[in-house]
């Protein structure tokens, strides 16, 4: 299931990477991550910067 996320989150095609190799998979899936927690590091910077003001 977190698979499947952080495959879409990456924005690379579902189906062409289910014909990859699992190195393959998990290289984009990595990639999703890492969109992932920069995006809410910088949601929770905003967050604390309104919160201090």
């Amino acid at each position: 299931m977190l698979k499947n996320f952080f495959l879409i989150y990456s924005g690379v095609d579902k189906n062409l990477i289910n014909e990859c190799s699992n190195g393959e998979q998990n290289k984009y899936i990595l990639i999703g991550v890492t969109f992932f927690y920069s995006n809410w590091q910088q949601a929770k910077m905003k967050i604390d910067e309104k919160n201090n003001i």
